[in-house]
């Protein structure tokens, strides 16, 4: 590995650090103390610019992991006998499958259900058909969530497993 490829490799972790990480403090931490502690206008809202803050730097981490992957991958020999042979190759492929599963539930997740909570939320609708249309927009973006953190982890469990092959 020469010199050029460490910054790359740093770089790729640390932006991954940054995406699952913020993700499992946002999950495990944020959300579980501002149920407890705030009244659900209050929480949608804190939730609603936290998730704003996230999105901004998380979509600068997804940039760099994005550029640094397939430098890494170069850096490793990237070849299409290496992808159709080897099970470095194959890990590689459904990692990357992965990652664009990931992306695409991402943009759906804040395009539809991060703007369409927001707007509950800043409206100040309080009548019992929002309240229900909220916490069914709720219950469907924490399952989708869900469903991104474990490909997330997934994911890092698939790097972490070529960083041990040749």
């Amino acid at each position: 590995m020469d010199l050029f490829a460490y910054p790359i490799m740093w770089l790729h972790v640390v932006a991954a650090i940054f995406w699952v990480g913020g993700q499992l403090f946002l999950v495990l931490v944020v959300l579980p103390v501002l149920r407890q502690e705030m009244a659900e206008a209050d929480r949608v809202r804190v939730v609603s610019r936290v998730g704003r803050r996230f999105a901004l730097l998380s979509s600068v981490a997804l940039a760099v992991i994005l550029v640094t992957g397939p430098l890494n991958a170069i850096e490793h020999g990237l070849s299409w006998s290496i992808l159709r042979d080897t099970q470095w190759g194959h890990i590689l492929v459904a990692k990357v499958l992965l990652v664009i599963v990931m992306l695409g539930l991402t943009g759906v997740h804040g395009a539809y259900y991060g703007r369409r909570l927001e707007q509950l939320g800043t409206t100040g609708n309080t009548t019992p058909a929002d309240r229900a249309r909220r916490r069914d927009l709720q219950r469907q973006s924490a399952r989708l969530s869900a469903l991104n953190l474990v490909l997330n982890l997934t994911i890092v469990s698939l790097a972490v497993w070529l960083s041990t092959l040749p």
